[in-house]
């Protein structure tokens, strides 16, 4: 691992512009053998400050600059502070790229699970309101599985005529 900080933290400086060195070197960082949650955040601070265009190449290092510090949080059990970051780009209801509001969606979820915070209401991925209560499944698919130790052990034999 620390050969891998070493490689990452040179490609960081010979190329200071590239988001994707600073998020892979945020991604080391904050890897539990090393756990230099400040380092990694600073890291995704720079991506952060760096891209302020509309650019197609700005909005994915955003994007994945906010999630790497969502879940820098998330391992730092800083979870409040996990969704918080993950909410805005939700309550922005972006589509493009086409892969942001679904991760986010599931991201924020996952924090909110962890929370135990399932009842605050939001949109859900359907892209409808969540209720606190709804556990309904959609067409059958609940009952589509059932287990398996539940199930009549009958096979049809074929006996030899």
């Amino acid at each position: 691992m620390p050969d891998a900080v070493r490689v990452a933290e040179q490609l960081q400086r010979r190329f200071p512009d590239n988001p994707d060195y600073r998020l892979d070197l945020a991604h080391l960082y904050s890897n539990p053998v090393i756990e230099s949650f400040d380092r990694a955040g600073d890291q995704h601070a720079a991506v952060l400050a760096h891209a302020t265009t509309a650019s197609p190449e700005d909005l994915r290092a955003r994007y994945g600059a906010t999630l790497g510090l969502a879940d820098l949080r998330r391992a730092q059990w800083r979870l409040d502070d996990a969704v918080s970051l993950l909410t805005p780009v939700i309550d922005t209801s972006t589509s493009t790229p086409d892969w942001v509001m679904p991760v986010f969606l599931l991201r924020r979820a996952n924090n909110r699970m962890l929370l135990n915070d399932s009842g605050r209401g939001g949109r859900c991925a359907t892209g409808g309101e969540q209720q606190a209560d709804e556990h309904v499944p959609r067409s059958g698919a609940a009952t589509a599985h059932r287990d398996p130790r539940a199930a009549p052990r009958t096979k049809a034999r074929s006996t030899p005529s």
